[in-house]
């Protein structure tokens, strides 16, 4: 194929054609330009939206004539005129009329005053018409149909019928070989046959033709009309329509004004197109055309459209087939630009604290405009020329030299930094952004319940949740109750971190630090200090008891062994600032001016956009299958990720591992947008997961109900099991391990560390980098300052004996790929067990920091790769209610040590029911024991089965009935995942315990022998 050379274009926009003419509505005016042929980008484009440019597309023969001086096919205004055939079409058209001939030999169509005509035949067919007419006649060798005043008159049959009809009528003709409708007014009529169809339509109608060989549509006002056949299609359409031809042979598409018309076929195209239209026509044999550049904006960003991001994941070596010889330059700036960006974060926070032990309310709030950080991530570098650059702003700028001088950081020369530092300071801001809001609730409200003994207000628990509700609006009561006292104090540490005149968004400091997390860096750094303070001496009798337990397990230990070293147990300092996590360095963004400027290493200026290909194609291999283009993300959502993803010049990589960027926009994002169509504003949650409130009663028999957990990742129960026929699943830590590797990759990486890696370590973990404490952190900065060198160079340079890649970074990517080996293998598993129609409902529970996680999005995301619709439930209170009783008497069970052996102490995956009494061994006075995920999926099931009935919630899983939730954040002490749809908190209705009673009473059973005796 050839290239399409560069050439000018007459425009035919409304402003060019206006009398006199007026501004060109569109940039680029009169402008194309071209690409060659086979090139791996997109094109790009003519001015749009002309009329006066025939386009020649097709290996045998393709022509679609518009506007003046052309043939085939002629136009008038406002009307579509559409005339194809084998071998030779004619069409001619009037005012207001849409006129088709198609044929395979030829084909003559006439046309008066506000009718449409159709003639079609083997051989020949001729049709005339009167006023306000429709007249068709077909047959296989000839057919003649004529017809009175405001009637229509169909001839159908094998060789000849002919059809009458009156006004208001439907008159449908189908026959083996050839069917032909005819239709009035405010009618739908549809023809179809093996051989041919036709469908002839008026005002108001929607029709359709089809047939396995040809299919031929007509339309008027307000339609929506298809024709699809497996050889040929041509649709015809009026105003204000979507028409849309496809074949396998060949596509006609006819369109009037304002609307988008598409032709495709495996052989040949042919589109024209009024006023105000865009047309394509594609096939595989002919080249492709250019896009209008204006066109592709509109196709991107008129309204309705969203823009669209997928990551392709695989290897630098073999996926993107990187040039060797590239290797070193790409290893060498990723190791560089992790290394800066530990210390930046290093400093940032090592500022913080000491502005903050001086002034405990400064406001710290530009610390989250990326602006700011990536001056901080330059100050750490040298220009070209080795010369300092100044750090902005002064309230930063006068902790850097004592910072150097702790550390012992030697600032290197680092030239075009710009990109990088914009990028890495996006990432620190918004993992700062993401601490604050996830953390500050959780960490607010254990503050609340450490300084206050709950067993003290058992008999006026309103005392205490009046208390909470009133530091969540900032004001704290004032009581003379000495119980309260200690919490008062934490409440007003904290409050102390605001600046005077500082109002809470809806009263609500829940709300506010979601809204505004900048504006509370201060508080949350004070909050840690207080919380520290608070773990070390609890108030809480709970938290009393679990710190003398520690202490006299640290006591055996020093007993047992006197020669070793035993520390005090510390509390858990969790995270406040987004320090780097690890020493395995972490991805970098690379786009194509950071490409140019330290992959290629080239001195002059960038190329500009049009050329990002070009750019990559020195650096990748673009024809590997990782750059191919992409289709529609999600294909149950077509309206929203509409358009083509490409590669944009964009990867995030570690140097051995890599994820592309594809997307359906170029440049930067110019919007947020949810994927219902709104924008995304800040602090703004987008629900994108279904819940259950859309399965229906018929769907319930194929409901697997999945639980995650902290032992067992996910459990799994079908909702039909019962005690008899258990049909149950589990996905355990021990399972992903085994198929992750990861003992084993951890025994290699243990294996590799030299004697200095082992004291380096060692000293270093004698601190704590998490600390808010300044002279514990300037403690740590000094050994950090010198371990640094042996440990980034270990993490980073370490390589493996076969391929030679830096074995810590590869090691990571194993562990990705085995990750998605086994959820796949757990799908399959599910599909091979259940059926391959099986639903998969999972609770929507997630821990906070500190804890164990559980399997949320990933695991909910991977299933749903793998061809398993995912529902969300509500599981408020499902692991702390008996299923039998339903009392929420559940509680942990310290099961009896066996002779001779150590006490086990409580077992979290056992819970005990302090109402329910069973017969075990004669005696009949036994509390009922339950397995925890079991109780759980047994209380999902009662919610599921009345969500899909239309009744409300069980009562004894609504949270109106919890008191715990009554310190102002109206959130349940959770993760907010509150659903309204599945939250029906009706404690008005007198049919709620026969609701409960309802709800997974055939999956009570399930499991009965496991839940205990």
């Amino acid at each position: 194929m050839s290239a399409i050379k560069q050439r000018k274009i007459a425009c035919q926009c409304l402003g060019c054609r206006g009398d006199p003419p007026t501004r060109c509505l569109y940039e680029g005016h009169g402008t194309e330009l071209s690409r060659s042929a086979g090139s791996a980008r997109e094109a790009t484009a003519v001015a749009p939206w002309f009329e006066a440019t025939p386009l020649r597309q097709g290996e045998q023969d393709t022509i679609a004539g518009q506007g003046e001086h052309h043939a085939i096919a002629s136009q008038g205004e406002h009307h579509a005129i559409t005339g194809q055939g084998e071998q030779s079409t004619i069409a001619g058209q009037g005012e207001h009329h849409a006129i088709t001939g198609q044929g395979e030999q030829s084909t003559i169509a006439g046309q008066g005053e506000h009718h449409a005509i159709t003639g079609q035949g083997e051989q020949s067919t001729i049709a005339g018409q009167g006023e306000h007419h429709a007249i068709t006649g077909q047959g296989e060798q000839s057919t003649t149909a004529g017809q009175g005043e405001h009637h229509a008159i169909t001839g159908q049959g094998e060789q000849s019928t002919i059809a009458g009809q009156g006004e208001h009528h439907a008159i449908t003709g189908q026959g083996e070989q050839s069917t032909i409708a005819g239709q009035g007014k405010h009618h739908a009529i549809t023809g179809q046959g093996e051989q041919s169809t036709i469908a002839g339509q008026g005002e108001h109608h929607a029709i359709t033709g089809q047939g396995e060989q040809s299919t031929i549509a007509g339309q008027g006002e307000h339609h929506a009309i298809t024709g699809q056949g497996e050889q040929s299609t041509i649709a015809g359409q009026g105003e204000h329509h979507a028409i849309t031809g496809q074949g396998e042979q060949s596509t006609i598409a006819g369109q009037g004004e304002h609307h988008a018309i598409t032709g495709q076929g495996e052989q040949s195209t042919i589109a024209g197109q009024g006023e105000h239209q865009a047309i394509s026509g594609q096939g595989e044999q002919p080249p492709l055309i250019d896009e209008p550049m204006h066109a592709a904006f509109a196709r991107r960003h008129r309204p309705g459209h969203h823009e669209a991001i997928k990551s392709v994941k695989g290897s630098v070596r073999n996926c993107l087939g990187w040039r060797p010889e590239l290797r070193a330059r790409l290893e060498e700036l990723f190791v560089r630009v992790n290394e800066v960006d530990r210390y930046v974060r290093l400093f940032l926070k090592y500022a913080c604290v000491r502005i903050l032990s001086d002034t405990p309310a400064y406001d710290l709030s530009p610390l989250h405009d990326p602006q700011v950080i990536m001056n901080v991530w330059k100050a750490l570098t040298l220009d070209a020329r080795g010369g300092l650059r100044d750090c902005e702003p002064l309230w930063l700028s006068q902790h850097l030299a004592a910072f150097l001088e702790l550390t012992g950081y030697r600032r290197r020369a680092f030239a075009n930094v710009d990109e990088i530092a914009g990028y890495q300071a996006t990432k620190i801001v918004t993992n700062h952004t993401n601490t604050i809001r996830a953390n500050f609730g959780k960490r607010l409200r254990r503050l609340l319940m450490l300084s206050s003994d709950i067993t003290a207000f058992e008999h006026d628990r309103e005392v205490l949740s009046s208390f909470k509700r009133s530091v969540a609006r900032g004001t704290p009561t004032a009581s003379a109750d000495p119980r309260l006292h200690r919490c008062r104090e934490a409440a007003q540490r904290v409050l102390a971190g605001y600046p005077a005149g500082w109002a809470f968004q809806r009263e609500s400091i829940y709300y506010d630090v979601v809204a505004r997390p900048g504006g509370h860096i201060a508080a949350f750094h004070q909050l840690g200090l207080a919380l520290d303070a608070a773990e070390r001496h609890p108030v809480d009798r709970k938290a009393r008891q679990k710190m003398q337990r520690r202490l006299e397990a640290a006591q055996r230990r020093a007993a047992a062994n006197p020669d070793a070293v035993v520390q005090t147990p510390e509390p858990r300092s969790p995270s406040y600032y987004p320090l780097a996590d690890g020493w395995i360095p972490r991805h970098i963004r690379i786009d194509t001016r950071i490409a140019w400027n330290h992959i290629l290493a080239k001195a002059k200026n960038p190329p500009a956009r049009g050329d990002v290909l070009d750019v990559w194609d020195e650096i990748v291999d673009l024809s590997r299958p990782i750059f191919r283009h992409h289709g529609q993300i999600d294909p149950d959502v077509t309206t929203l990720h509409d358009g083509i993803l490409t590669f944009e010049g964009s990867i995030e990589t570690d140097a051995v591992a890599a994820t592309v960027q594809m997307q359906n926009y170029s440049g930067r994002s110019l919007q947020r947008t949810t994927r219902h169509g709104g924008d995304l504003g800040d602090g703004a949650i987008d629900l994108e997961e279904p819940y259950i409130d859309s399965l229906l009663p018929e769907d319930l028999d194929s409901v697997l109900l999945m639980d995650p957990g902290e032992k067992a990742i996910v459990s799994g129960m079908l909702f039909t099991s019962t005690a008899e026929e258990p049909q149950t699943i589990a996905y355990t830590k021990a399972q992903r391990a085994r198929d992750m590797r990861s003992r084993r990759y951890a025994a290699i990486r243990e294996a590799v560390k030299t004697r200095a890696v082992r004291e380096a370590e060692a000293d270093l973990s004698m601190g704590n980098a998490r600390t808010l404490d300044l002279a514990q952190f300037e403690e740590h900065l000094r050994r950090y300052g010198r371990h640094e060198q042996v440990l980034a160079a270990h993490y980073s340079t370490t390589l493996t004996r076969g391929s030679g890649d830096p074995l810590h970074r590869k090691f990571r990517l194993a562990g990705y790929i085995r990750g998605e080996r086994s959820y796949r293998a757990l799908a399959e598993r599910i599909k091979h067990k259940f059926g391959r129609d099986i639903k998969v409902v999972v609770g929507n529970w997630s821990v906070g920091a500190g804890r164990t996680p559980s399997r949320g999005k990933d695991f909910r995301a991977a299933m749903r790769r793998n061809g398993l619709p995912v529902y969300l439930i509500d599981e408020w209170g499902t692991s702390v209610c008996c299923p039998t009783c339903h009392g929420r008497t559940l509680s942990s069970y310290e099961p009896p040590s066996a002779p001779g052996r150590a006490r086990t102490g409580k077992v979290w995956r056992l819970q005990r029911c302090s109402r329910c009494r069973v017969q075990v061994d004669g005696q009949d006075d036994c509390q009922r024991i339950w397995q925890r995920d079991t109780a759980a999926l047994i209380n999902m099931a009662s919610i599921l089965f009345a969500s899909a009935h239309g009744q409300p919630r069980p009562r004894h899983l609504c949270r109106a009935d919890d008191d715990s939730d009554s310190d102002g954040d109206s959130d349940g002490d959770d993760n907010n995942n509150n659903n309204n749809n599945n939250n029906n908190n009706n404690n008005n209705n007198n049919n709620d315990d026969n609701n409960d009673n309802n709800g997974g009473s055939a999956a009570l059973a399930c499991l009965d022998r496991q839940a205990g005796t």
